[in-house]
């Protein structure tokens, strides 16, 4: 691939990049005073998420923990949280497969229990993590789910995923569909006055033109 543009960053739902050493310690010594399983599992859930940052196959342990006990409890959003957890810490191992295959579990299940906003900002991760794996044709079947749920739950998420609809047919070298998109997305976002997106989609939309050899536009 040529370049890695700049797109919108989507927070993942178990991720957590402020957590710290006194943080995973802290949780370990409430892992060793825990005296019930919920709590365990909670606490487990919270390791993976704090430590798979530095060490993603901590992460993979500690999320399998939780979801171990998720399951005794029959607890279906933990269930879901779990998923989307090991998927993240796959994503950490660079393995995006394993990533993608985890956070589609936790979609579908969320899916399942009415948590559409979840499932749609997951399946846009993936897509978006996919394009940058060149493996164009899943990614554009994650996005097409994604924006079926934000168009189903009418969020203004919609219009976002269009800056990953442009970055799809950009890097795929479909300038004027992607600049298409671009443009839907950017006037989009100018009326709502929403200044960060709207300046990460002039990012894309500028190096796209940079690599078109176009730097008057990209200027």
């Amino acid at each position: 691939m040529r370049r890695r543009l700049t797109t919108i960053i989507i927070v993942l739902l178990s991720a957590n990049s402020s957590f710290g050493q006194s943080d995973i310690d802290s949780l370990n010594l409430a892992l060793e005073k825990a005296d019930h399983d919920s709590i365990k599992m909670f606490t487990y859930y919270e390791l993976s998420r704090a430590i798979s940052w530095t060490s993603p196959d901590s992460g993979i342990y500690y999320a399998k923990r939780s979801l171990d006990l998720a399951h005794k409890f029959s607890n279906i959003s933990q269930v879901a949280s779990c998923y989307s957890q090991m998927g993240f810490s796959y994503y950490k191992q660079d393995n995006i497969d394993s990533a993608a295959f985890y956070w589609d579990k936790a979609a579908t299940i969320f899916v399942d229990i009415n948590e559409h906003k979840k499932s749609a900002l997951i399946w846009e991760n993936i897509g978006q993590n996919l394009i940058f794996a060149g493996k164009y044709s899943e990614a554009q079947e994650y996005l097409d789910r994604a924006k079926d749920y934000y168009i189903n739950i009418n969020s203004k998420s919609r219009y976002y995923i269009l800056i990953n609809y442009g970055l799809l047919n950009d890097i795929k070298g479909d300038y004027d569909k992607a600049f298409a998109y671009y443009m839907e997305a950017y006037d989009f976002l100018k009326s709502d006055n929403d200044i960060r997106r709207l300046g990460l989609c002039l990012s894309n939309m500028s190096a796209m033109f940079f690599y078109m050899g176009d730097c008057a536009k990209s200027i």
